[in-house]
């Protein structure tokens, strides 16, 4: 499993941190990319963000060089926000089959995602995408998505406990599509 974070958003935060947890109870060998120097005011600045994903994609490749993906009989991405950019475009670009877990993709995304590969979720009151555009895609490209009425681009409504069930239901619905 190769975790790809967003801008702020680490792996250590809850949806990346749950799905490294459960690609350990499940064996898999896990590889986090790190991202340095995007700036975090980038979103809805068309050319900066084009720019970031560049910047991101080059320090993918450079982490990932040394990774041989054929010597694995399974390979998934988890990825969050622009994360979900870099790992749909790197993907792309090396031919990769990874099977593809996409936390609130921003619309560049889709751009690469691959037809029928992958599942996705996202709150229907994240401020950082257009919801119905990325619910287009979804349905365009075959993917399962999962939606969670007023939360945010982390998937979170301010609640705690509603937070916490919908938490759950990522983590679970993950556990399903991980799992062979």
């Amino acid at each position: 499993m190769v975790v790809f974070p967003g801008i702020g958003y680490h792996t250590d935060k809850p949806l990346l941190y749950y799905a490294k947890k459960l690609a350990k109870e499940y064996d898999y060998e896990i590889i986090e990319i790190a991202f340095s120097n995007l700036s975090k005011s980038i979103f809805g600045k068309d050319e900066e963000m084009k720019e970031a994903f560049k910047i991101g994609l080059k320090q993918v490749e450079e982490q990932l060089d040394n990774v041989d993906f054929k010597a694995y009989k399974d390979v998934i991405f988890v990825s969050k926000s622009i994360g979900t950019v870099a790992a749909s475009l790197y993907a792309n670009k090396y031919e990769l089959k990874a099977r593809q877990v996409y936390y609130t993709p921003l619309e560049y995304t889709f751009s690469y995602v691959e037809e029928g590969n992958g599942i996705v979720f996202m709150g229907l009151n994240d401020p950082w995408v257009n919801t119905d555009n990325v619910i287009k895609y979804c349905n365009d490209k075959k993917l399962k998505l999962t939606t969670f009425l007023d939360a945010n681009h982390s998937i979170e409504t301010g609640n705690v406990e509603t937070d916490l069930e919908n938490l759950n239901k990522v983590v679970k619905a993950t556990k399903e599509y991980i799992v062979l």
